[in-house]
């Protein structure tokens, strides 16, 4: 059985796709939705919608490795790992929950066919004031607080704020506490002992155990996740050197210089030496259109694709 210090991260966004997204581990993700949503009736079935998890989607700057999931009642869940802050998260979040939304309805439907929306950002940083370290967002009236939809929800799970394991905790309190709480406490377990004294509080989080082990003995797995680290390590160290040197001529500048500087980095490794026209276009582009561009060129086979028009 591999120490605790060789098993993969959950924490880390790649890692987290290929434990929910494995079709061999249909029965922990269920677990997870249920903890969170905690239906009425038992969720029957979970269907991934984008289990695949290519080298491309680990390198790409910008690249979401979300686990997008479609229930049996037509609700759609989409689950986001973020392991390091991001400027601008209320934003994010507000904007892939309305793409997904959107995205629903196709052309010729009707509003009414519009599928609820659940969106669940699992953060290993503190994003939010509160000391809870669940917090769940609806769209309320500001007085009476009556829903206005209930296709709308935001869950934040912020795991720094997750208690730890009490080290003499008896066994039938551990079994009793909140099957969420085990879970948030799973995803950030920092040894091996926490992650034992877990799995013998629930079966399924001896079996999350046994499936992380699993996963983290699988070659592919590995380099996956190595190579996720390191591109995440080079995006943050682009964007500090930006940063630093735009520092003299104002911070948003040199963090546009750093979108920049990533993305042609990306755009040359896909296609090769980059057309002087295309060189022009990155060098006046907003750091809107960075962003655009940096989205599509996880599925563009093509320079043009990636430069489309809206």
């Amino acid at each position: 059985m591999p120490l605790v210090s060789e098993l993969l991260r959950p924490t880390l966004d790649v890692v987290f796709k290929l434990l929910f997204s494995d079709k061999r581990n249909e029965n922990l993700l269920r677990s997870l939705v249920s903890t969170l949503l905690d239906p009425a009736v038992p969720i029957a079935d979970v269907e991934v919608l984008n289990p695949e998890t290519t080298k491309e989607s680990v390198q790409a700057k910008g690249a979401v490795l979300d686990v997008r999931v479609r229930l049996a009642n037509r609700c759609q869940l989409n689950i986001e790992m973020q392991s390091s802050a991001q400027r601008d998260l209320d934003k994010r979040a507000l904007f892939y929950w309305a793409r997904l939304y959107t995205g629903s309805l196709e052309r010729g439907q009707e509003y009414d066919e519009l599928l609820p929306t659940i969106s669940l950002f699992i953060l290993d940083f503190v994003e939010l004031p509160g000391g809870e370290y669940h917090s769940e967002f609806r769209l309320l009236d500001v007085a009476e607080h009556h829903v206005f939809s209930e296709d709308l929800v935001l869950h934040v799970l912020e795991l720094p704020k997750v208690p730890a394991l009490p080290r003499n905790i008896r066994p039938r309190r551990a079994i009793d506490e909140p099957p969420l709480l085990k879970w948030a406490r799973f995803l950030k377990a920092e040894n091996q002992e926490v992650l034992e004294s877990l799995a013998m509080t629930d079966p399924v989080l001896q079996e999350a155990k046994d499936a992380l082990e699993r996963l983290s003995g699988d070659p592919k797995a590995r380099e996956l996740a190595r190579e996720r680290e390191l591109w995440d390590w080079n995006y943050r160290t682009a964007l500090r050197s930006a940063e630093r040197h735009g520092r003299a001529e104002g911070l948003a500048e040199g963090r546009t210089l750093g979108e920049r500087l990533v993305l042609q980095k990306q755009l040359t490794r896909k296609f090769g030496e980059l057309p002087a026209h295309v060189l022009d276009r990155l060098e006046g582009a907003s750091e809107a259109e960075l962003e655009s561009w940096a989205d599509r060129l996880l599925t563009a086979s093509t320079l043009d694709e990636v430069f489309a028009p809206e």
